[in-house]
């Protein structure tokens, strides 16, 4: 089974939960000695870059380059290359990203292949501006010509008009073996700033909470535009938690592991997720989570597992956070329960689903062409 996976975030270029379920896939996928993997992404530098190891073969093309630009991977240039390689063509194609729109559709006319989008998120459910407009546009064709799409969570199922192509699949996680023993009063914020993750309320219960506790902190993992970044310090320095929050931008993976089990507890304040692979790994993490169960959290998300925001307010945030504080007992079994739920989404069983649809869909179209 050979197969092209196109993202525009792959190890270690990761913004999102997309780079990390792209990254996750394509190894654990790679693992089975009969299939091989050709991930198609972008470069840290300006210069590009082919490493294989085993049955995994990245392919990074130079950054704003003929190749790629910070919204496109350009089709002719890159089909070129792929053809100069003389290589056999793939069987399937994932792709994971929006900005790899027209080069899908190009190689899926090409090579008369199954092409299957993993919608991650709907552009149109963010903040409308002419950029997102236009990325909204190119996904909904994205969508229409995916012979098969595959989603995180049913919430984000019944977003999509075309239900007959569609299979939900949900993100996976790793759990982890250390014991957590972080001070409860260590908040940790991971996820794009953006207001949809609800971080200028967690702002303002953050300071609510110091009222009565001038101990707690918060630590800010995520980039945002500089702009929303911007207004995020002054927001903090206007409420008086200057001292009281890190921000630390952007982090690798394994770094952002390393901060789940050094944190209290992890804060999800989400308005919307279509599935909050942040909230699962602190889950699989074994740390107190606080969480909405917006969009599709609410379906690992409950009383049992975490500490409930009713609703993104500051005053309700502040309510969860003290909660998980005042009932102790509560606060462990939530944990325990919680890496229970984790383990149902061992990346090695999501990877098997995967592998099952895509060698199906690739069977399908060899009998249709014989």
């Amino acid at each position: 089974m050979r197969i092209f996976v196109l993202s525009n975030e792959f190890h270690p270029l990761i913004i999102g939960g997309l780079g990390i379920v792209a990254t996750e896939l394509a190894q654990r996928l790679a693992s089975d000695e009969s299939s091989q993997i050709t991930v198609l992404t972008k470069g840290p530098k300006r210069y590009g870059q082919v490493k294989t190891h085993n049955n995994l073969k990245v392919v990074r093309f130079p950054r704003h380059s003929n190749y790629t630009s910070q919204t496109h991977f350009y089709a002719e240039p890159i089909t070129r290359w792929l053809l100069e390689q003389r290589d056999a063509p793939p069987d399937l194609m994932h792709v994971h990203s929006v900005q790899c729109q027209e080069l899908a559709l190009h190689l899926k006319s090409k090579w008369d292949i199954p092409l299957v989008y993993t919608c991650h998120s709907l552009v149109r459910h963010e903040k409308s501006t002419l950029a997102r407009d236009e990325l909204a546009r190119r996904q909904e064709l994205l969508l229409d010509a995916a012979d098969h799409i595959t989603v995180p969570s049913p919430w984000l199922q019944q977003e999509i008009p075309c239900q007959e192509k569609i299979t939900v699949i949900p993100n996976g996680v790793t759990l982890s073996t250390a014991q957590h023993r972080a001070p409860l009063h260590h908040l940790l914020f991971v996820g794009r700033l953006v207001r949809a993750k609800g971080i200028e309320e967690l702002l303002h219960a953050l300071a609510l909470l110091r009222q009565g506790n001038p101990a707690v902190q918060l630590t800010v993992i995520g980039s945002g535009s500089e702009r929303y970044t911007l207004y995020l310090h002054r927001l903090c320095e206007h409420l008086g938690l200057t001292g009281a929050v890190r921000w630390l931008g952007a982090r690798t993976h394994s770094e952002v592991q390393r901060a789940y089990r050094a944190a209290g507890a992890v804060m999800v304040p989400s308005h919307s997720e279509s599935f909050g692979l942040v909230a699962l790994e602190a889950l699989a993490a074994g740390v107190p989570l606080v969480s909405t169960q917006s969009g599709g959290l609410e379906h690992y998300v409950d009383e049992t597992t975490a500490s409930v925001i009713s609703a993104p307010e500051p005053q309700r945030i502040a309510a969860a956070v003290k909660s998980m504080w005042q009932q102790p007992e509560q606060t462990a079994k939530r944990q325990e329960a919680g890496r229970g739920v984790a383990a149902r989404f061992d990346w090695s069983e999501i990877a098997y689903r995967y592998g099952a649809l895509f060698r199906a869909l690739i069977s399908e179209r060899g009998s249709r062409n014989a």
